[in-house]
């Protein structure tokens, strides 16, 4: 009878263990957090909960498989934190515990975020023995992060670039208002043309001003309705200078095209920054044709090309390049 209770108790304390541990994994996956340990002594991993491998794509015995094969599991370590990496662990040896975050990789190589906490374990004579880690994954906040930083950096290069723009245009306006009493104090044809000249490139500052400070946020686009082709033919000089002369530039324009509502900063620096584009494409020279039409898109051509446009009429405005 006594052995029967003494197994009695075994048992049922066994099936306490049992369930206290599937409610302890059960935590750990609401809470997302991965658990493994490392034994110092067999210099492998002895175990991975689900949701520890799960986070590199592995099943927890391709988890302990990998990083059994490499130092402290290095080949999950992205190569960029393997150093730190290794030097925490060296840390936690020494009975420490260690809070830090690094990139890890994925089974197909990708790079993911973690942040990990490092503690020892030790047996009766106080030695460290084990490595115990907790490790949740952070790609997204990670990601969240960089975004806000990103806009934080493109709010103060907006204010920068506003408050250049502002001087930049005053500047802009002496020249402008000299170059206009200089126009009208000289009668030689040469000198009026190359003061022509001169004035067209200051506008041309202005309008490329009022193009910054629309980036920065401070100004609104200045749409109007215009016709492309007289817009294309306006920039024949100015891309004629901005291309090498073994680059030819041809324009096919079509008769009868239909105007389109435009801020025409932005439409030249469009076509500039395409020609721009061209010409790194054709460092033995070449040519570019600029082309224009009138254009029907129905539901279908949208939904066959994936545009997000609705159907209807456009116009066309095509730059190509041999």
């Amino acid at each position: 009878m006594e052995r029967e209770r003494v197994s009695a108790e075994k048992a049922a304390m066994q099936k306490a263990l049992d369930h206290n541990e599937v409610l302890f994994e059960q935590a750990l996956n609401v809470a997302g957090i991965g658990l493994w340990v490392w034994d110092i002594e067999k210099d492998r991993c002895e175990y991975s909960n689900e949701l520890g491998s799960k986070m590199h794509d592995l099943t927890p015995e391709e988890f302990i498989e990998v990083t059994s094969s490499s130092e402290f599991g290095l080949g999950l370590i992205h190569p960029d934190s393997r150093d730190a990496y290794l030097a925490t662990c060296k840390e936690v040896e020494r009975g420490n515990t260690v809070n830090h975050e690094y990139k890890g990789l994925k089974k197909n190589g990708d790079t993911i975020y973690v942040r990990e906490t490092l503690a020892p374990i030790r047996d009766e004579d106080g030695k460290v023995v084990k490595l115990i880690g907790t490790a949740i994954d952070i790609t997204v906040q990670h990601q969240t992060e960089m975004q806000l930083r990103q806009a934080q950096k493109m709010e103060a290069v907006g204010q920068l670039t506003a408050g250049i723009s502002h001087d930049f245009n005053n500047l802009l306006a002496v020249i402008l208002g000299n170059l206009e009493l200089i126009k009208m104090k000289v009668d030689d044809p040469d000198t009026q043309a190359n003061v022509d000249l001169a004035l067209a490139a200051t506008e041309r500052g202005a309008r490329l001003t009022q193009q910054l400070l629309a980036y920065s946020r401070q100004a609104t686009m200045d749409k109007v309705v215009a016709d492309p082709n007289r817009l294309i033919r306006d920039m024949d000089d100015l891309l004629q200078r901005s291309l090498p002369a073994t680059i030819q530039v041809e324009t096919v324009l079509s008769a009868g095209l239909w105007p389109i509502e435009v801020d025409r900063t932005q439409f030249e620096s469009a076509l500039l920054n395409l020609a721009i584009n061209a010409r790194d494409a054709l460092p033995g020279g070449g040519k570019i044709t600029v082309e224009t039409a009138n254009i029907r898109l129905d539901d279908n051509y949208c939904a066959e090309h994936g545009l997000e446009l609705e159907p209807g009429r456009y116009v066309l405005v095509a730059v190509s390049d041999t």
